[in-house]
């Protein structure tokens, strides 16, 4: 009976391992085939704030505080 339960838990933590290592194996494959290209970050350094005084985007910042900080 106790040789019984070991070898349940043995194929169980092996079927487990095998799974987990295929499943990073499947996904380095993907990221390879994807090609690993992340999005890139806007080279757009323009700003634009909405004045909630008049309802206008300007894209210069007031110090007065009626902007919204995007």
């Amino acid at each position: 009976m106790y040789r019984l339960i070991s070898l349940s838990r043995f194929i169980l933590t092996l079927t487990a391992v095998l799974l987990a290592n295929s499943w990073r194996v499947f996904v380095i494959l993907i990221d390879i085939i994807d090609g690993d290209d992340e999005i890139a970050p806007s080279t757009d350094d323009k700003l634009i704030y909405y004045n909630y005084r008049t309802g206008e985007l300007d894209p210069i910042e007031r110090i007065d505080g009626l902007y919204d900080h995007q």
